[in-house]
C-alpha cells in the first residue's frame, strides 16, 4: 500500500495534478476521447457495489458456485473473486476518500486535506478496474493477461478525461484494486477458516479476530 500512497501523494502535493488536468482539458480531449470515456464511466457506474455486488453473487448462484476452484467453472471463480475484492478493497477506497480529503477539479486542489472533502480516491477507478483485473489474473494466455492489465486502467482515464478527478485519485483508486484483486487471487485457502486470537498487553487484553475468506 505504501507505494501506490507516495505516488498519488508526489502528484497531489506539486503541481502535477494540477498540469495534467489542465493539459488534457485544453491541448488533448476531444470528441473521439469523449466517446471511448463515456463507454468507460457508464462501466464504471455499473461495477458500483449497488449494482455490481448482487451480480456477482447472481452469477454465483446461476453458476452452482461450491467454494472449491476444482469444482467452479470460470464464471464462478470470477465472480467469487471479484466479489472478494470488493469486499476487500472498497472500505479501504471509502476510507481513504475522507482521510486524503482531497478535492475534484472543479471544487478545489487535490492536496491531502483531512476530513475536508471526500475524493481522495476515485471509487470509478477502483470498481471498475476490479471486474477486468480478477479476470486478468485469471488467464495464464500473456496477450490477454496484458490486454486486460491495459484495459482495467480506461475507468480510471475516464475520470480524468472527463475531468472528475486528479491524476493521483484516479491512481490510488487503480491502485487499490490491484492490490485487492491479487490479494484474493494469491489466497492459498480454498475454504473459509475463522480463528479468533487471546493477547495480552501490559495496557490490557484484546481479542484478535481473523477471517479468511
Amino acid at each position: 500500500m505504501i507505494p501506490p500512497l507516495v505516488v498519488s501523494g508526489a502528484l497531489a502535493t506539486s503541481n502535477a495534478d494540477r498540469w495534467v488536468s489542465e493539459t488534457w482539458k485544453d491541448d488533448v480531449r476531444s470528441g473521439i476521447s469523449n466517446d471511448i470515456s463515456r463507454v468507460f464511466r457508464e462501466f464504471g457506474d455499473a461495477a458500483q457495489p449497488r449494482l455490481s455486488i448482487p451480480a456477482y453473487v447472481l452469477v454465483m448462484a446461476g453458476t452452482d458456485y461450491s467454494g472449491y476452484p476444482e469444482r467452479d467453472n470460470a464464471m464462478a471463480t470470477w465472480a467469487e473473486r471479484s466479489l472478494r475484492a470488493n469486499i476487500l478493497g472498497g472500505p479501504q477506497q471509502l476510507a481513504f476518500c475522507y482521510l486524503l480529503g482531497s478535492s475534484r477539479p472543479e471544487d478545489g486542489p487535490s492536496t491531502w486535506n483531512p476530513w475536508k472533502d471526500d475524493n481522495g480516491a476515485s471509487g470509478h477507478s477502483f470498481y471498475g478496474a476490479v471486474p477486468i483485473l480478477t479476470a486478468a489474473r485469471m488467464t495464464e494466455n500473456r496477450a490477454w493477461r496484458y490486454g486486460l492489465y491495459a484495459l482495467s486502467v480506461l475507468p480510471a482515464w475516464s475520470r480524468i478525461n472527463d475531468d472528475r478527478h486528479y491524476l493521483s485519485q484516479a491512481v490510488l483508486g487503480w491502485s487499490l484494486a490491484w492490490l485487492a484483486t491479487g490479494t484474493v487471487a494469491e489466497s492459498g485457502s480454498d475454504e473459509d477458516t475463522l480463528s479468533v486470537t487471546p493477547l495480552l498487553t501490559p495496557d490490557g487484553g484484546y481479542v484478535m479476530v481473523n477471517w479468511n475468506f
